[in-house]
């Protein structure tokens, strides 16, 4: 027998920045699949200040904070098709989707740089938005006067808000 091959993985864990946080009006749509999550960062980033959620963009130097959110397996293709559909996200279409579903890489805690899932947004709707410095968006959000999650009352996606 030859040597063993790491089996393909065909389902990754997210890599979440904003609403989709623990504490965070969007958190719900996914909190009962939650297997485990562990903070991470993502480098080569910057966060922008979009109102009431964040957009990350693959620029800059600086880390994004968020958290690695593994799926219950049974859940993940569900899961998926609802975190899609809040980002504005057509897979068949990139090109007329708010955020693509890229594969990236995350980095743990412990220093360990996984493959996850992230919510990468276009440069074309941040052109006015503010980045937000240290790419953290819990305390930033914590930090502004106003909003909360009473704005999310009644969306189920972004698709439509960049018009």
């Amino acid at each position: 027998m030859g040597p063993k091959s790491k089996p393909i993985q065909t389902t990754l864990p997210l890599f979440c920045y904003g609403t989709l946080l623990p504490g965070q009006p969007n958190h719900y749509l996914w909190a009962e699949a939650i297997r485990g999550q562990e903070p991470a960062w993502m480098a080569g980033s910057v966060l922008y200040d979009l109102g009431e959620y964040p957009m990350l963009l693959e620029q800059g130097d600086l880390p994004v904070k968020g958290m690695v959110v593994q799926i219950e397996p049974e859940q993940y293709q569900r899961i998926l098709a609802v975190l899609d559909e809040l980002e504005g996200t057509d897979p068949q279409r990139p090109e007329a989707s708010i955020y693509t579903r890229e594969r990236r890489q995350a980095v743990l805690q412990n220093g360990e740089a996984i493959p996850v899932w992230v919510y990468v947004g276009k440069g074309r709707y941040v052109s006015d938005a503010e980045p937000i410095g240290d790419g953290d968006w819990v305390r930033h959000a914590a930090a502004k006067q106003g909003g909360g999650p009473a704005w999310w009352d009644g969306i189920s996606s972004v698709r439509g808000l960049h018009n």
